[in-house]
C-alpha cells in the first residue's frame, strides 16, 4: 500500500520538473490519470498532458487547488510569490504543499499562504525526465514525519530521496540540483578529448557517456570510496596516473568544488 493511495494532486507549472513528477507519478502506477491535475499557462504544455498521460489540466489554479490533498509548486524562483499570493486563500492546512522552487524557503512560502500550511521544501534535478533523479526534501515548522513521508513518495516517483535540515537545501541545489549540468560539461570534455586523439566524435560521446555511467554504477554498488575505486584503476607509470597529474594541474577537483559553493551562493541570493 503506497502514501499516496487515494490522494489528489495538482502541480502548478507544468514544464520540466513539474511534468516529470507527472509523468513519474501516472507511469509508475502511483496515482491515476483522474488524480492528478497540471496547471500552467502554455496551451501545448497542457494538451501534451492530457493526450500523452490522460490527467486533468487547467489554467484556473484557484479551482484546481482547494479539493486537492498535496499542491506541488513547480514555478520559477523569481516569480512565484506573484502567482502563489493571489492564490493564498484557496490553500488550507489539511493540505501538503511540496516546492519544487529552488532557493524558495519553507518561511518565505508560509508566510504567503498563511493558514499553517504544512511546506516540504525539494530540490529534484533533472534527471527527473529519465526516473534517474536524486531529491533532498526538508520540512518547514507546520509539517510532520507523515508530511515527509507523503512528499517522499511523491519524490520517489521519479529517483531517490534524501532527507535533510532545511539549512542544508541550498548546498543540495548546488551539488545534486545543478549537478547534472557539470557532469554533462565533464562528458562534452571528455568527448572532445577523443575527438583530439583521433576518435570519431559518435564513438567517442558513446565511450564518455557510458564510462560516466558505468563509473557512477561502480560507486553505487560497491560501497566503496571514490578515491579507493581510482587507486584501483591507478597503476605506477601508467596512462591513468598522467592523465590524473594534468587534472591536478589544471584545478579540475577545485573547480568543481567551487561550481557547487557558487551554486550554492545563488541558490541563497534567490531566496532573498
Amino acid at each position: 500500500m503506497s502514501a499516496l493511495d487515494g490522494k489528489t494532486i495538482s502541480v502548478i507549472g507544468a514544464g520540466n520538473m513539474g511534468g516529470a513528477l507527472i509523468s513519474g507519478l501516472i507511469e509508475s502506477d502511483l496515482l491515476p490519470p483522474e488524480s492528478v491535475t497540471a496547471i500552467d499557462i502554455d496551451d501545448e504544455i497542457l494538451r501534451g498532458h492530457n493526450c500523452r498521460l490522460g490527467v486533468t489540466t487547467t489554467k484556473d489554479a484557484g479551482a484546481a487547488i482547494p479539493d486537492k490533498d498535496i499542491v506541488i509548486l513547480s514555478l520559477k524562483p523569481q516569480i512565484w510569490e506573484n502567482v502563489v499570493q493571489p492564490l493564498a486563500e484557496s490553500f488550507v492546512s489539511t493540505q501538503l504543499v511540496i516546492s519544487i522552487m529552488g532557493g524558495v524557503q519553507c518561511g518565505a512560502i508560509e508566510s504567503v499562504l498563511g493558514n499553517s500550511v504544512p511546506v516540504v521544501r525539494a530540490m529534484p534535478n533533472i534527471a527527473a525526465l529519465v526516473g534517474e533523479a536524486v531529491t533532498g526534501l526538508a520540512g518547514g515548522k507546520h509539517t510532520s514525519v507523515d508530511h515527509l513521508d507523503l512528499a517522499e513518495a511523491v519524490l520517489m516517483s521519479v529517483g531517490e530521496v534524501v532527507r535533510l535540515q532545511e539549512p542544508q537545501m541550498d548546498a543540495v541545489t548546488g551539488l545534486s540540483g545543478s549537478g547534472p549540468a557539470y557532469v554533462y560539461a565533464m562528458i562534452d570534455a571528455l568527448s572532445d578529448g577523443g575527438v583530439k586523439v583521433g576518435i570519431p566524435k559518435p564513438i567517442a560521446l558513446k565511450l564518455a557517456t557510458q564510462t560516466v555511467i558505468g563509473a557512477a554504477k561502480m560507486v553505487l554498488e560497491s560501497g566503496e570510496h571514490p578515491s579507493i575505486l581510482k587507486d584501483r584503476v591507478t597503476t605506477p607509470g601508467g596512462t591513468t596516473i598522467a592523465g590524473l597529474a594534468v587534472m591536478e594541474e589544471n584545478g579540475v577537483r577545485a573547480a568543481l568544488m567551487a561550481a557547487v559553493e557558487a551554486a550554492t551562493k545563488r541558490s541563497k541570493e534567490l531566496g532573498e
